[in-house]
């Protein structure tokens, strides 16, 4: 038991250490934004796409059509 005044006892202090553990905020690591972007390119749709616009842009140099938009 506890009381307001005087807290826990060292033996229910000690007690609630071993089931608990320590008395600490884990803090978890902030992610890396770059490595979540680049995971993104494990994705075989963006792959796909990747490679359909460096193809597209190869053949445009190429080529030399300009559209006019």
């Amino acid at each position: 038991m506890s009381d307001k005044k005087i807290g826990l006892s060292s033996s229910e202090a000690l007690e609630r250490y071993q089931k608990d553990g320590p008395n600490v905020i884990n803090i978890e690591k902030r992610k890396n934004y770059f490595l979540v972007f680049l995971a993104q390119f494990k994705d075989l749709m963006i792959i796909i796409l990747l490679i359909a616009t460096v193809a597209s842009f190869v053949v445009a140099i190429i080529t030399g059509i300009k559209h006019n938009w």
